[in-house]
């Protein structure tokens, strides 16, 4: 490659080079120019309502702090009617039990206590003194008391001896004249048997 040639190639690589530095010049200044005049906003595509309850496209499971899913609607009011059935049921056990009590005793049947706007008079706390003594919990009381001298009788502790019981109450027999054999040792109840 000769060097004319050579320089024909940088010469338009330089060209090349200048015209895409002018077009991303261009893109930075509109760019500029957008943020200068305001933002701008393309909303994306529309998000399809999907429900994270019943896992059912075409709903949200909340809409703005409300349950919106036909399902969750469904169950929380059949879980309401329920606890009504149940505070129904207790409500006539409670009249029905307060009516056999007024009939036995002559009574409403119930009796309250205070005026039901909590317990009456509000509490008022009793100052405390400022001065607060220190008490030593491990303090046995004066040491100096004379009580100490009146003890009383005290109880006689006599040591009993110990008795032995089993193969220990035996007595041990040893024989010096046998070697140091016991008389009743294996060895001689053998030969005892054998002779």
């Amino acid at each position: 490659m000769s060097i004319a040639d050579q320089r024909a190639m940088l010469e338009n690589y330089n060209k090349v080079k200048a015209e895409k530095e002018a077009e991303q010049a261009k893109v930075r200044a509109a760019k500029k120019d957008a943020k200068k005049k305001g933002l701008n906003f393309r909303p994306g595509p529309a998000k399809k309502p999907f429900c994270a309850y019943c896992k059912v496209e075409g709903h949200w499971l909340k809409d703005k702090g409300v349950v919106v899913c036909p399902k969750l609607v469904a169950k929380q009011q059949m879980a309401a009617r329920r606890n009504e059935k149940k505070r129904e049921s207790a409500r006539m056990w409670r009249s029905q039990v307060s009516e056999e009590v007024s009939m036995e005793t002559g009574s409403g049947g119930w009796d309250t206590v205070g005026d039901g706007n909590g317990s009456g008079k509000p509490k008022v706390e009793e100052k405390k003194g400022g001065v607060r003594m220190s008490r030593n919990r491990f303090d046995m009381g004066d040491d100096d008391s004379d009580d100490s001298d009146n003890v009383g009788e005290v109880p006689k502790v006599t040591n009993a001896p110990a008795v032995l019981a089993g193969a220990w109450e035996k007595p041990l027999e040893y024989s010096w004249e046998a070697g140091g054999k016991s008389s009743t040792s294996f060895e001689d109840a053998w030969e005892a048997a054998k002779g």
